[in-house]
């Protein structure tokens, strides 16, 4: 279900390219910006009036648990994972729109694909949320980390537009269900504490949104944009290992900790 929610995120994260892309001034893409923060608080006001069920395990999230959270290996295995995944989102993203704009097609080219890629994750969540049915979780990530490899190796590859359109789309479609299996892992594993293991994760998580990028803008300041994408294709590497290893200790009998 985190894999279908996240069809949403990914519904929304084009939608605002796409529509600040039709509008030529500030003024007019500020009140758009406006718009949608107004419907994101009438949202956040709605949920709080609905009446949910009380959760089976306690939830909050309490600064003095991280350490004892910190210190379980699965949950270090999973932070460092989403580390290199949520790094690995960040840089992709924006390498394609980049490195389109650089290849000299426009900018209402780059927008666009930046666009099909975000369409992907929509599509590549959705197909998680059904191969979850079949699949161990562990097993599912270990897929979309060589999925991942393998899409940032063509893009590195790629020379035409539309060589780049599929391969933004073939590494989307394996990047999207890494960072919500991985939730519904924690999820699983960690019900007691899962407050405070999300807001590990996603501190974590978000430090590698921040890291990677950096590192990529600095190797492509150096090298070139194109050997910039060595980043997020170590990255995906990075993530495959780590999902290997969450797999293997997700198969060994009574491993919660």
């Amino acid at each position: 279900m985190l894999n279908y929610l996240g069809e949403v995120f990914g519904a929304g994260a084009p939608s605002v390219p796409l529509l600040s892309s039709s509008f030529g001034s500030r003024v007019s893409i500020g009140a758009l910006l406006v718009s949608f923060a107004v419907l994101a608080s009438v949202c956040a006001v709605w949920y709080a009036s609905l009446a949910f069920p009380p959760a089976r395990e306690a939830a909050s999230f309490s600064p003095r648990d991280i350490p004892a959270a910190v210190r379980r290996p699965g949950v270090a295995l999973l932070a460092a994972l989403l580390f290199f995944q949520t790094g690995n989102e960040a840089s992709v993203s924006g390498w394609v729109s980049t490195y389109i704009g650089y290849a000299g097609w426009s900018a209402r080219t780059a927008t666009a694909v930046l666009a099909a890629y975000w369409v992907a994750v929509m599509a590549g969540r959705a197909f998680a949320g059904r191969l979850h049915g079949g699949l161990s979780s562990g097993f599912l990530l270990v897929l979309c980390g060589v999925g991942s490899m393998a899409g940032c190796a063509w893009l590195m590859a790629s020379h035409s537009l539309w060589m780049l359109v599929g391969a933004s789309i073939a590494t989307s479609l394996s990047l999207a269900g890494v960072y919500p299996t991985a939730l519904a892992i924690a999820g699983d594993r960690y019900q007691r504490f899962a407050g405070t293991v999300f807001g590990t994760l996603f501190s974590v998580g978000a430090l590698g949104g921040m890291a990677l990028p950096s590192a990529l803008g600095h190797l492509s300041e150096v090298a070139g944009l194109r050997t910039g994408m060595v980043v997020p294709l170590l990255g995906a590497a990075a993530v495959t290992l780590l999902a290997v290893a969450v797999w293997i200790r997700d198969r060994k009998p009574g491993a919660r900790g």
